[in-house]
């Protein structure tokens, strides 16, 4: 799976803060949050909400319905943020 079976769009939210943002694909959503469950580690979870996840040093955040943030620990592109989903996603 790649991630533009899995995204509507990807988009930078912040350059500053190195975050991006992306909308999920309606169908995808529930197997994003279980590839995500599986390969990254969840740092929080507000109520069933708002999901807080860390995969290889960068922070992503489930917001529902279909919303996904993506906080980069470093400078990064697009294309990183594309690469670092993708891995996460295989």
């Amino acid at each position: 799976m790649t991630v533009d079976e899995f995204f509507q769009s990807i988009y930078m939210v912040c350059k500053s803060s190195n975050s991006f943002g992306g909308k999920l694909k309606p169908d995808k959503v529930e197997e994003f949050k279980k590839k995500a469950a599986e390969k990254a580690e969840k740092k929080s979870e507000i109520a069933g909400f708002l999901v807080k996840y860390e995969f290889k040093g960068a922070s992503i955040s489930f917001i529902p319905p279909n919303s996904v943030i993506i906080i980069m620990k470093d400078e990064a592109s697009q294309e990183d943020v594309k690469n670092l989903l993708n891995e996460l996603l295989e």
